[in-house]
């Protein structure tokens, strides 16, 4: 969902809601662990790059609205973690 310029949030929405409880999304943010982030055009990571986890990813690439449809997908899960 977050490769180089821009995020599929799409994508992003249909992994969270895969996940069934607490542990799932630890161990998705654990796996996903620390990964190349390329920025483009904005920010701290203007034609920059740097190791950035799962929430870090997600902060920095989406809008606090698709956040928030994200933590929403999570909590109807019941799902207690939020980005």
């Amino acid at each position: 969902a977050f490769d180089d310029c821009g995020t599929d949030e799409a994508a992003a929405y249909r992994v969270m809601g895969m996940l069934k409880n607490d542990a799932d999304i630890l161990l998705l943010i654990k796996v996903y662990g620390l990964r190349e982030f390329k920025g483009c055009f904005s920010g701290s990571h203007y034609f920059g790059s740097e190791e950035l986890s799962l929430p870090g990813a997600i902060t920095y690439e989406m809008s606090n609205g698709e956040i928030s449809k994200l933590n929403s997908i999570l909590q109807k899960a019941g799902i207690t973690y939020k980005f």
